[in-house]
């Protein structure tokens, strides 16, 4: 069995994915389809160099964020990465897959994932970890980002030393507890801070000047941003800021596109390397899905189920009417 083969399978299917009906499908034995997640060694490397091609290698945003796939029926001892994981989706802790994601916008505005792992609660890494070791591994692959953006999960200092160390800058969410300067002096909580629309220029505590933003959604969430130029002025304004926020939401979008089109959710093994199997092959759906609209050949992602509806209800017409 091969890889397309199995990501097509991915992208079509509207039922739970499983080596048996993965088998039916392919007209293989389900022992292939195992032997497929099971031998298989697929790493971020493969996923970047399947989006390459596609890529302005310099001067993009590389985002980073991670999302639960939700797996609220399945046993933590009986599962390798499954866990408690904190779900932005649901408020609160819950059963699943914690996936670490890269996503690499070039100049151009072709988005598409560069780089994946998966957390290990019990692992010897944190998601800090994680993120420091996959931003190192694309920038020794030939990526060359001029900025990284990130919510405030990945804003600790370490973070944020840590690439402007690489020179590279930011746009990270703010904690409204972070403790920011305006004057020499005077020190506040970025929450009780005045900020102008076009942001304003403080020292964030340990770090050094960034441009800080504060944004208020429909429903009176707010949210607080660092923007930081490597080697520049902050010199960062509104419509700057913004188009950097629009850019970051392609992450949230990406995760969508996987778990409506994908199938990352719908697996049934259990195995460290079969779960990231499946997890690389969602992935490399999401690519090619996000490849096709982008080359017109289909008008939305979400197209593709409807185009595989069509096709399979013409054919039961054909052969039945």
């Amino acid at each position: 069995m091969e890889i397309d083969e199995y990501v097509s399978f991915l992208l079509g299917t509207a039922e739970g994915v499983s080596c048996v009906k993965v088998g039916g499908t392919l007209n293989v034995s389900h022992d292939m389809a195992n032997r497929f997640l099971s031998m298989n060694r697929f790493t971020g490397k493969d996923l970047f160099e399947h989006a390459r091609p596609r890529l302005g290698l310099s001067g993009g945003v590389l985002t980073v964020d991670d999302s639960v796939a939700d797996k609220p029926y399945s046993s933590i001892e009986a599962n390798d990465l499954v866990g408690m994981h904190w779900s932005g989706k649901h408020h609160k802790t819950v059963l699943g897959v914690n996936l670490v994601l890269l996503i690499y916008t070039d100049r151009d505005g072709v988005s598409l994932p560069v780089n994946f792992s998966l957390f290990d609660a019990d692992g010897d890494m944190s998601k800090h970890d994680l993120m420091q070791r996959m931003v190192l591994q694309v920038l020794g692959w030939g990526l060359r980002p001029g900025l990284v953006t990130a919510d405030s999960w990945y804003s600790s200092l370490d973070n944020l030393k840590f690439l402007r160390d690489r020179e590279l800058g930011f746009m990270v969410g703010l904690a409204k507890n972070r403790i920011v300067s305006p004057n020499k002096g005077e020190r506040l909580q970025v929450g009780q801070l005045a900020i102008p629309q076009e942001g304003a220029l403080v020292h964030l505590k340990g770090f050094g000047l960034v441009k800080v933003f504060r944004t208020v959604s429909l429903s009176g969430d707010v949210r607080h941003y660092a923007v930081y130029g490597h080697g520049q002025e902050q010199t960062c304004g509104r419509q700057e800021f913004k188009g950097l926020k629009k850019i970051h939401w392609q992450v949230e979008t990406t995760f969508r596109h996987l778990k409506q089109f994908c199938s990352l959710e719908k697996f049934f093994v259990r195995k460290r390397q079969q779960v990231t199997n499946h997890f690389f092959c969602a992935l490399r759906g999401v690519q090619r899905l996000l490849n096709m609209h982008r080359d017109g050949v289909i008008e939305t992602v979400g197209a593709i189920r409807k185009i595989i509806y069509r096709n399979a209800l013409r054919d039961f017409i054909n052969e039945f009417a």
